[in-house]
């Protein structure tokens, strides 16, 4: 929905003065409870939900760069935080959209209750699945084929055990990043960051 997702934008513009705005494609496939005409059942099908190109605004403080004057996607990496279910990660992984889930898993266990370490393995990993994880895409020059030239790549990693799930090349022709950054009032020595008019009337 277009007009929602520019509402989104424009509100963290105006009153914060910045919104990172990540251009994509979104990929979505559920399990979904069908009615079956023939046998009068009801049956579960695999179906693609969505599959659209979509603009996904990004909450400031989700958002990670370094500081200085150059543009925020001209920088040296910028990092989204993003948080997931460890079940959202073994279904992305059915998918082939990421790897390493078991490894999630693994380090999730680590931290199992005391009241859960004596139960069955089901339950176990029913716990485990419910845990939010906190993860980053990062975007990010990196020479992967060692010519000497960087290639633009987003890489999603999980912060507390530095376990990567996924890196993919940038799929613009261009080269950039997809990313865009909206500012309401620049400041003049840091292009990192920018006024809106909730900082604005603070000191009034």
């Amino acid at each position: 929905n277009l007009v929602d997702e520019i509402e989104r934008i424009t509100n963290q513009v105006v009153y914060l003065g910045k919104c990172p705005v990540k251009h994509h494609w979104w990929h979505e496939v559920k399990k979904v409870r069908t009615y079956d005409p023939k046998t009068k059942k009801e049956v579960y099908k695999v179906r693609v939900t969505k599959d659209q190109p979509t603009l996904t605004p990004i909450l400031l403080e989700n958002w990670l760069e370094p500081w200085g004057l150059e543009d925020s996607v001209s920088k040296p990496w910028n990092s989204h935080r993003i948080t997931l279910r460890v079940g959202d990660l073994i279904e992305r992984e059915k998918m082939g959209l990421i790897k390493n889930s078991q490894k999630m898993i693994d380090s999730y266990m680590t931290f199992l209750p005391e009241n859960l370490r004596e139960a069955q393995e089901l339950h176990k990993l029913m716990w485990c699945e419910t845990q939010v994880a906190t993860l980053y895409e990062t975007c990010v020059a990196f020479d992967v084929d060692g010519d000497g030239l960087r290639e633009e790549c987003t890489v999603l990693w999980h912060y507390e055990s530095g376990t990567p799930l996924s890196i993919k090349y940038n799929f613009f022709w261009h080269g950039h990043r997809p990313l865009e950054m909206l500012y309401y009032m620049r400041h003049g020595d840091n292009n990192s960051s920018a006024d809106g008019i909730a900082q604005m009337l603070y000191p009034l």
